[in-house]
């Protein structure tokens, strides 16, 4: 099995972890080790984070101070998209524009435990969540 070691993003950190057993890819690229260090590297780029709990539930977000558009579609129904159809964000193959508000991302979400690519996503600024239809067959 491989292992997918990445170094945090956060200059204060650069703490070395596999990507495979824990952190996150950040939204504005790089990776980052803990949920502290996410909100570390998103602060010190002016940028929003969510932070969300095993259900995906947003639990902590800096959004609303830093975008009027943070979480006005979490209560909407999901939208069926094409992943494939997406406009990417820089030159990440999973990173898409949200095109609900064209200001926040979609990510990609995996399975915490099996860290397989999940078919639904939400958008990490205004919460819109998204089903994938070209991805029917996973978990």
């Amino acid at each position: 099995m491989m292992v997918d070691i990445q170094t945090c993003k956060v200059k204060q950190c650069s703490k070395r972890f596999d990507f495979d057993k824990g952190g996150f890819d950040s939204s504005f690229g790089g990776y980052v080790c803990s949920a502290e260090c996410a909100k570390k590297a998103a602060s010190e780029a002016g940028r929003a984070y969510a932070i969300h709990d095993e259900t995906d539930k947003i639990i902590e977000t800096n959004a609303d101070k830093i975008n009027d558009k943070a979480g006005i579609n979490l209560q909407k129904p999901p939208i069926r998209v094409k992943h494939s159809e997406l406009k990417r964000e820089g030159d990440s193959a999973f990173k898409s524009v949200c095109p609900a508000c064209d200001d926040g991302m979609l990510l990609m979400r995996r399975d915490q435990h099996t860290f397989k690519l999940l078919n639904d996503d939400i958008c990490i600024l205004c919460g819109q969540h998204f089903i994938y239809e070209e991805m029917p067959n996973l978990p």
